[in-house]
């Protein structure tokens, strides 16, 4: 039996106090035992999640010279704008340090925001005439996740038996992101050849991470209930939200919650010697104010469970996480091509 289950959000939103207590018993025994589950009744319409798609394939569908306007300039700095096809390096994100995948490749573009209001790190959007309406709906979708996920805040620590917005308050400024992922249609075979993955994998790093994704599949998570390995994420229904822990929360909890790891791999279905068809996910990652600490919170810290982590910010931690993922890049900014694998 998948170890999945399926939260009902309006429990936490609009139920009595039975409702909100078995919610948040839930939300952490899902997210401790296994990292993952997934949310329905989160306030989202079926049409609103085809318009959110809709947006993702007509950016992606945009001419490269439009989509290198707004290229992210690859580095140690926080992601904005579009990544080009294979640029990133998921497959380093678990791995020693100082280790080159220069040979693993990632065969994905995607496009990054954070929230409006960062004026640290400035958006960078295709032209309003490009597409209709892709910045006011992006932007939309940011604050609808961003509110949903301070109330899971709530339910956490309720969860945890915390303090009361012990959690709450470490998310005063919003630096939050959120990411549109493309993986272009591919031969099933090269991803068999150990060479490239549609995504490596990984742990996310911020405190939550909130998932869309459409029919076509290959999503797998790391089975920690039944010691399976790798098992799919069924795809079906689309409008409910996949939620995984992030390297963030582990922290927080002194590893009593353990950040999910997941992969984006060939369906199990596909023919090996097929061609594979495109695939689209919205990610939204939600992260505390940059100045916060990420070392374990005191509530997690014992005598026989001393704290396993140093004290750095959560920006720090983010931005030595990114530094990995593009180490084997130059920046597409300098002027160089889109890197293409061979798909």
């Amino acid at each position: 039996m998948n170890p999945i289950k399926t939260l009902d959000y309006g429990h936490w939103v609009s139920g009595d106090d039975t409702q909100r207590k078995a919610f948040a018993k839930s939300l952490h025994d899902q997210l401790v035992e296994l990292g993952f589950l997934k949310l329905k009744n989160y306030g989202m319409s079926d049409d609103y999640v085809d318009h959110l798609f809709n947006l993702t394939e007509e950016f992606f569908k945009l001419p490269y010279e439009d989509k290198k306007k707004i290229a992210y300039f690859h580095g140690p700095k926080l992601q904005r704008g579009w990544s080009s096809l294979g640029s990133e390096k998921s497959a380093t994100l678990d791995s020693p340090e100082n280790q080159s995948h220069a040979d693993l490749h990632d065969a994905k573009e995607h496009f990054d925001c954070g929230a409006a209001e960062d004026a640290a790190y400035p958006n960078q959007w295709p032209d309003a005439s490009a597409i209709d309406g892709f910045q006011h709906g992006i932007e939309h979708y940011f604050d609808q996740c961003q509110k949903i996920g301070l109330n899971l805040m709530e339910a956490l620590e309720m969860g945890f038996d915390l303090p009361p917005r012990c959690l709450q308050t470490r998310f005063a400024e919003h630096a939050s992101q959120l990411r549109l992922n493309h993986y272009p249609p591919i031969q099933a075979a090269k991803l068999k050849d150990g060479s490239t993955n549609r995504l490596w994998p990984h742990t996310d790093y911020g405190i939550l991470t909130f998932l869309l994704q459409d029919t076509v599949g290959g999503l797998e998570i790391w089975d920690n209930v039944n010691q399976a390995g790798f098992i799919p994420v069924p795809t079906s229904p689309r409008r409910e939200m996949i939620v995984n822990a992030g390297g963030t929360l582990e922290r927080l909890t002194n590893d009593f919650l353990k950040a999910g790891l997941h992969r984006v791999v060939s369906p199990a279905t596909a023919d090996d010697e097929g061609m594979l068809p495109g695939r689209y996910s919205i990610a939204f990652f939600l992260h505390t104010s940059r100045t916060t600490s990420a070392a374990p919170l005191p509530s997690f810290i014992s005598a026989d469970h001393p704290s396993l982590y140093e004290d750095i910010t959560t920006f720090e931690f983010e931005r030595r996480r990114t530094e990995k993922t593009y180490k084997d890049e130059a920046p597409i900014a300098n002027g160089q091509e889109q890197k293409e694998i061979a798909v």
